[in-house]
Protein backbone atom coordinates (compact mmCIF):
# COMPACT_ATOMS: atom_id res chain seq x y z
CA UNK A 1 0.00 0.00 0.00
CA UNK A 2 1.67 3.74 -0.83
CA UNK A 3 0.32 6.62 -2.23
CA UNK A 4 3.00 9.05 -4.06
CA UNK A 5 2.79 13.11 -4.66
CA UNK A 6 4.47 14.46 -7.62
CA UNK A 7 4.99 18.18 -6.84
CA UNK A 8 5.63 19.85 -10.32
CA UNK A 9 6.69 23.51 -10.49
CA UNK A 10 4.40 25.44 -13.27
CA UNK A 11 7.48 26.86 -15.41
CA UNK A 12 8.32 23.26 -16.32
CA UNK A 13 5.18 23.63 -18.99
CA UNK A 14 7.21 25.66 -20.78
CA UNK A 15 9.54 22.71 -21.22
CA UNK A 16 7.20 21.23 -23.58
CA UNK A 17 6.02 22.68 -26.85
CA UNK A 18 2.40 23.33 -27.96
CA UNK A 19 2.52 20.12 -30.21
CA UNK A 20 3.29 18.19 -27.60
CA UNK A 21 0.26 19.36 -25.70
CA UNK A 22 -2.08 18.84 -28.71
CA UNK A 23 -1.04 15.53 -29.42
CA UNK A 24 -1.63 13.83 -25.89
CA UNK A 25 -4.19 16.64 -24.30
CA UNK A 26 -5.81 18.63 -27.10
CA UNK A 27 -8.88 19.41 -25.29
CA UNK A 28 -7.00 20.72 -22.43
CA UNK A 29 -4.68 22.75 -24.44
CA UNK A 30 -7.62 24.51 -26.01
CA UNK A 31 -9.04 25.06 -22.25
CA UNK A 32 -5.32 26.34 -21.12
CA UNK A 33 -5.17 28.60 -24.23
CA UNK A 34 -8.74 30.82 -23.11
CA UNK A 35 -6.59 31.82 -20.22
CA UNK A 36 -6.18 35.24 -19.97
CA UNK A 37 -3.45 34.94 -17.27
CA UNK A 38 0.12 33.27 -18.57
CA UNK A 39 0.59 31.52 -15.04
CA UNK A 40 -2.98 29.85 -15.37
CA UNK A 41 -2.45 28.60 -18.61
CA UNK A 42 0.62 26.74 -16.75
CA UNK A 43 -1.14 25.57 -14.63
CA UNK A 44 -3.68 23.69 -16.35
CA UNK A 45 -1.01 22.30 -18.91
CA UNK A 46 1.29 21.49 -15.96
CA UNK A 47 -1.40 19.03 -15.37
CA UNK A 48 -1.01 17.14 -18.31
CA UNK A 49 2.57 17.00 -18.59
CA UNK A 50 2.30 15.09 -15.07
CA UNK A 51 -0.14 12.69 -16.70
CA UNK A 52 1.64 12.30 -19.09
CA UNK A 53 5.42 11.93 -17.85
CA UNK A 54 4.32 10.25 -14.54
CA UNK A 55 1.26 8.26 -15.58
CA UNK A 56 1.89 7.91 -19.71
CA UNK A 57 -2.03 8.86 -20.44
CA UNK A 58 -3.62 10.69 -22.28
CA UNK A 59 -6.85 12.68 -22.89
CA UNK A 60 -8.57 10.12 -24.40
CA UNK A 61 -7.81 7.49 -21.73
CA UNK A 62 -8.93 9.45 -19.26
CA UNK A 63 -12.70 9.54 -18.03
CA UNK A 64 -13.91 12.28 -15.96
CA UNK A 65 -16.89 10.80 -13.48
CA UNK A 66 -19.35 12.89 -11.58
CA UNK A 67 -18.26 14.90 -8.91
CA UNK A 68 -15.26 15.44 -11.26
CA UNK A 69 -13.23 12.72 -10.20
CA UNK A 70 -10.92 11.64 -13.22
CA UNK A 71 -9.81 7.86 -13.49
CA UNK A 72 -8.20 6.03 -16.20
CA UNK A 73 -8.90 2.20 -15.71
CA UNK A 74 -5.36 1.35 -18.11
CA UNK A 75 -3.01 1.93 -15.47
CA UNK A 76 -4.49 0.39 -12.57
CA UNK A 77 -4.09 3.26 -10.17
CA UNK A 78 -6.25 5.62 -8.21
CA UNK A 79 -4.75 9.48 -8.82
CA UNK A 80 -5.86 13.21 -8.40
CA UNK A 81 -4.82 16.62 -9.54
CA UNK A 82 -4.84 20.02 -7.79
CA UNK A 83 -2.73 23.68 -8.51
CA UNK A 84 -1.90 26.57 -7.07
CA UNK A 85 0.41 29.32 -7.27
CA UNK A 86 3.71 27.97 -8.94
CA UNK A 87 2.83 24.44 -8.53
CA UNK A 88 0.51 21.37 -10.00
CA UNK A 89 0.36 17.85 -8.04
CA UNK A 90 -0.40 14.72 -8.91
CA UNK A 91 -1.42 12.15 -6.12
CA UNK A 92 -1.19 8.88 -7.08
CA UNK A 93 -2.21 5.63 -5.08
CA UNK A 94 -3.62 2.42 -5.06
CA UNK A 95 -6.73 3.73 -3.33
CA UNK A 96 -9.00 6.00 -4.06
CA UNK A 97 -6.75 9.66 -3.40
CA UNK A 98 -7.75 12.92 -2.81
CA UNK A 99 -5.28 15.78 -2.99
CA UNK A 100 -5.37 19.91 -3.10
CA UNK A 101 -2.59 22.46 -2.24
CA UNK A 102 -3.51 26.28 -1.99
CA UNK A 103 -1.29 28.95 -1.62
CA UNK A 104 -1.64 30.24 2.39
CA UNK A 105 -3.37 33.03 2.54
CA UNK A 106 -5.87 34.59 4.60
CA UNK A 107 -7.82 35.79 1.50
CA UNK A 108 -10.96 34.35 1.83
CA UNK A 109 -11.12 33.95 5.62
CA UNK A 110 -14.30 35.82 5.54
CA UNK A 111 -16.05 32.06 4.31
CA UNK A 112 -14.62 30.39 7.89
CA UNK A 113 -17.94 30.33 9.40
CA UNK A 114 -19.88 28.56 6.45
CA UNK A 115 -17.41 25.84 5.79
CA UNK A 116 -15.70 25.06 8.74
CA UNK A 117 -17.00 23.13 12.12
CA UNK A 118 -17.24 25.43 15.89
CA UNK A 119 -14.34 23.36 16.89
CA UNK A 120 -12.21 24.06 13.78
CA UNK A 121 -12.76 27.75 13.87
CA UNK A 122 -11.57 27.37 17.53
CA UNK A 123 -8.47 25.36 16.55
CA UNK A 124 -7.86 28.00 13.42
CA UNK A 125 -7.81 31.04 16.03
CA UNK A 126 -4.47 29.33 17.53
CA UNK A 127 -2.77 30.39 14.24
CA UNK A 128 -4.88 31.50 11.24
CA UNK A 129 -2.37 32.35 9.20
CA UNK A 130 -1.28 28.73 9.02
CA UNK A 131 -4.41 26.77 9.95
CA UNK A 132 -6.95 28.59 8.01
CA UNK A 133 -5.65 27.36 4.40
CA UNK A 134 -4.58 23.81 6.05
CA UNK A 135 -8.43 22.89 7.24
CA UNK A 136 -9.09 24.04 3.63
CA UNK A 137 -6.58 21.19 1.98
CA UNK A 138 -8.20 18.65 4.01
CA UNK A 139 -11.47 19.28 3.52
CA UNK A 140 -10.93 19.66 -0.70
CA UNK A 141 -8.81 16.40 -0.17
CA UNK A 142 -11.09 14.48 1.79
CA UNK A 143 -14.38 15.43 -0.81
CA UNK A 144 -11.78 14.39 -3.94
CA UNK A 145 -11.06 10.83 -1.91
CA UNK A 146 -14.59 10.11 -1.98
CA UNK A 147 -15.46 11.61 -5.60
CA UNK A 148 -17.95 14.00 -4.15
CA UNK A 149 -16.04 17.12 -5.47
CA UNK A 150 -18.31 20.16 -4.49
CA UNK A 151 -21.22 17.86 -3.32
CA UNK A 152 -20.26 17.54 0.15
CA UNK A 153 -20.95 20.14 2.34
CA UNK A 154 -17.79 20.81 4.61
CA UNK A 155 -19.59 21.65 8.25
CA UNK A 156 -21.01 18.19 7.60
CA UNK A 157 -17.47 16.53 8.60
CA UNK A 158 -14.40 17.61 10.79
CA UNK A 159 -10.99 17.14 9.71
CA UNK A 160 -8.76 17.95 13.07
CA UNK A 161 -8.77 14.22 13.92
CA UNK A 162 -7.91 13.02 10.47
CA UNK A 163 -4.99 15.73 10.45
CA UNK A 164 -3.77 14.25 13.98
CA UNK A 165 -4.06 10.54 12.08
CA UNK A 166 -6.70 9.70 13.36
CA UNK A 167 -9.60 7.46 10.65
CA UNK A 168 -12.22 9.86 9.43
CA UNK A 169 -15.81 7.58 9.19
CA UNK A 170 -17.78 9.17 6.40
CA UNK A 171 -20.38 8.39 4.06
CA UNK A 172 -19.92 4.75 4.85
CA UNK A 173 -16.00 4.93 4.43
CA UNK A 174 -12.95 4.81 6.29
CA UNK A 175 -10.68 7.78 5.54
CA UNK A 176 -7.03 8.94 6.13
CA UNK A 177 -5.08 12.16 5.75
CA UNK A 178 -1.78 13.89 6.10
CA UNK A 179 -0.57 17.22 5.74
CA UNK A 180 2.37 17.32 3.94
CA UNK A 181 5.58 19.77 4.06
CA UNK A 182 5.52 22.57 1.14
CA UNK A 183 6.91 25.82 2.20
CA UNK A 184 4.08 28.63 1.83
CA UNK A 185 1.59 26.02 1.13
CA UNK A 186 -0.89 23.53 2.24
CA UNK A 187 -0.86 20.58 1.01
CA UNK A 188 -3.11 17.45 1.93
CA UNK A 189 -3.87 14.02 0.90
CA UNK A 190 -6.80 11.93 1.89
CA UNK A 191 -7.07 7.88 0.83
CA UNK A 192 -10.13 5.79 1.44
CA UNK A 193 -8.45 3.10 3.54
CA UNK A 194 -5.03 3.68 5.08
CA UNK A 195 -2.33 4.11 1.98
CA UNK A 196 0.55 3.15 4.24
CA UNK A 197 3.66 5.18 3.11
CA UNK A 198 3.43 8.57 1.56
CA UNK A 199 6.02 9.78 -0.65
CA UNK A 200 6.87 13.03 -2.61
CA UNK A 201 9.02 13.46 -5.70
CA UNK A 202 9.86 17.18 -6.63
CA UNK A 203 9.99 16.79 -10.50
Amino acid sequence: MSTTIYLLPIERAREKDEAYYARYFPQRLETAKRFLHEEDRLRCLGGSLLLREVLGLDEAQITILRGGKPEAGAVGVNFNLSHSGAYTVLAVSDRSVGVDIELCSLRHISVAKAVYTEAEIQWMNENQEERFTLLWTAKEAVSKALGLGLGLKFTDFEVLGLLRGECLQLRGEELYGRALPCPGYSLSVCTLGDSGEIGIEYL
